[in-house]
């Protein structure tokens, strides 16, 4: 699915690949119109994606098919170990322990995956599934 507002976009995008499949193909006569192509692709983004509404950003964070944590750690890193679950509900794919194995390779001995809870409650140990059972 594509909004409207996108729509130009990836029209341009199609085409592109399309040229540069002509290209790859044998067909160098289309290689000024990739690199043009290339330009004003740049440009449009630039345009689009510089210019949204509160709306169109909602829309796109809500899009179905957006990348999630785990598809840019997958390629960031190539020997990760999710946690998963939690002690209340069940599997939570949003919570990653890479950043411990991360932090460690940085020469640390501990990482805070305080996920916004507030300073004084991580310090406490009141936050996560504590914070659920006894909200402020």
């Amino acid at each position: 699915m594509v909004d409207d507002f996108e729509r130009p976009v990836v029209e341009a995008e199609d085409e592109l690949q399309r040229l540069r499949g002509l290209v790859e193909a044998g067909d160098l006569t289309r290689a000024s119109e990739v690199e043009r192509l290339e330009k004003k692709l740049d440009k449009l983004r630039t345009e689009v994606y510089g210019n949204l509404t509160a709306y169109q950003r909602v829309l796109l964070s809500r899009h179905s098919e957006r990348p999630f944590t785990l598809d840019y750690v997958s390629r960031l890193v190539d020997d990760f170990v999710e946690i998963k679950g939690d002690r209340a509900f069940a599997d939570d794919p949003a919570i990653v322990g890479e950043a411990a194995k991360i932090g460690e390779d940085f020469g640390y001995d501990a990482i805070d995956l305080n996920c916004g809870c507030p300073s004084d409650r991580v310090e406490s140990g009141n936050f996560g599934v504590c914070l659920m059972r006894e909200p402020a």
